[in-house]
Formats: structure tokens, sequence, C-alpha cells
């Protein structure tokens, strides 16, 4: 993808506004099945894309929408800002569970997406009693071109000097 720059903002690990400029055509002529919400702002510039394999042409100050399960391509684009609003599927669907299902999920994720762990960067820490927290933020380079910056609370409860139980929010 030939991205410039994407500017990410995101709400509890629920949604994301991405602000995405381009400083060339961009093609990604191979279909990926999508899983989020999107809702798409093509500002300025055009493009040709496949949904659902079927052709559709868009112009300037368009705004289109994908759903989990579609497939989405693109032919040729040619765009000088782009905006994307996407709403998580967890958010509104069952969280992740087990052992198994999350080991899973990371290994798949590491693999095909991520291209480089950028840093994680521990912010404030607070100690009470047998719960500790602390403010972090975490920064992916991901095979697509894109970064993804995430602000995270992490709550933890010990117990006999181990952790008994580990809550991670995101923003």
């Amino acid at each position: 993808m030939a991205i410039q720059d994407i500017t990410k903002y995101t709400y509890k690990n629920i949604s994301s506004l991405s602000v995405v400029q381009f400083d060339k055509a961009c093609i990604m002529n191979v279909p990926k099945q999508v899983d989020a919400y999107s809702i798409y702002l093509i500002k300025k510039g055009s493009g040709i894309y496949h949904i659902d394999f079927e052709n559709y042409s868009l112009e300037s100050n368009t705004l289109f929408f994908l759903s989990p399960g579609q497939v989405f391509s693109v032919d040729s684009e040619a765009i000088e800002e782009a905006y994307k609003l996407t709403f998580l599927r967890e958010a509104n669907g069952e969280p992740k569970k087990g052992k198994q299902f999350n080991l899973d999920f990371e290994h798949d994720f590491i693999n095909n997406q991520l291209e480089e762990f950028v840093r994680y960067e521990v912010k404030e820490v607070a100690v009470q009693g047998n719960n500790s927290f602390y403010t972090a933020v975490m920064e992916l380079k991901l095979k697509d071109g894109s970064t993804l910056l995430s602000e995270q609370v992490v709550a933890t409860q010990w117990k006999d000097g181990k952790i008994y139980r580990e809550r991670y929010y995101h923003a």
C-alpha cells in the first residue's frame, strides 16, 4: 500500500477512526474478507473497488460501507485524502475466551498481520494492596503498511505473589 501517513484514533477498543493520506496509487488486487464494520469516506480522489466481486467506481466525496464477511479488493485508486471509521466486531459479539482460542488468535495475528513490534512504553504505575495498575502505549507496524497505536490500562490482581486476574482496557 502506498500510504503516506495514517493517524488513528480509537475509543475503548470498540471503534477507531483512521485519517489516511496517500502519496500515489495503491493496488490491493488480492480479495480479502473483511472482519469489522467500516465506513469509508473518499474525500479527494477516485478508485475502482471490488466489493463481494461487484465492481464499483468511486469518486471524491463518496461514502461506502463494509460489513464482516464481505470480500474487498482494490483494482486501482488515486486517493489524496480518505477517512475510515471502524467498529470492531468483538465489541458487539462474544469476548475472546479460553487460553487456546487466545493463543491461536495471537499466533495468527503475529504470523499474518504483524510486520514489526515498534514499542511498548509503560507510563504511570500504581499499587494498592494486592492490586496494581499501569498505563502503557503500544505501537505496531502491520504488514499492510499501517501503524497500530494502542493506549491501554492494565489492572492486575495478585494472590500469593502470582497474577490471579488481569484485565486490559484499550483506547
